[in-house]
């Protein structure tokens, strides 16, 4: 774990905290976060950013298969809160040399009319990878 401040003429301008965790859970069994909040302050107010990220692999002589979540969130002074949140899995198969991905994130920011309620607009998209080698004739 890491804290570091950046100060201007005795005045805390910024300050950013930051855990690394990995956790052998068994044996083939893998738990990994990394997560970090930022903070500027300004005269106005506080802008904040906070950032996880978190993956489970399990790990074999044959394939690894793992989880992974991710999330991104901005509070700011002067414009809308701004955030991303997403999920996927991956799976490799050394036997074939394959391999399979998929990630959805999400991304939202809260509505900027002050007489809507501050409820956040959400938008998905989804991305998957995948490799399959062309196997040679005769094989």
């Amino acid at each position: 774990m890491t804290y570091g401040q950046y100060l201007h003429d005795g005045r805390l301008v910024d300050d950013r905290i930051e855990n690394s965790t990995h956790v052998t859970l068994q044996k083939h069994l893998l738990l990994d976060y990394d997560g970090n909040f930022f903070r500027h302050l300004t005269d106005n107010g506080t802008d904040r950013t906070r950032r996880d990220d978190g993956h489970l692999n399990f790990n074999s002589d044959r394939a690894d298969f793992s989880l992974e979540c991710k999330d991104e969130w901005r509070t700011l002074t002067s414009a809308p809160n701004r955030g991303m949140a997403g999920a996927g899995a991956g799976m490799v198969f050394r036997p074939l040399s394959c391999m399979n991905r998929f990630f959805i994130p999400c991304s939202g920011r809260a509505r900027t009319k002050s007489s809507a309620p501050r409820t956040p607009v959400i938008r998905c998209s989804g991305t998957m990878n995948s490799v399959v080698p062309l196997l040679r004739r005769g094989m």
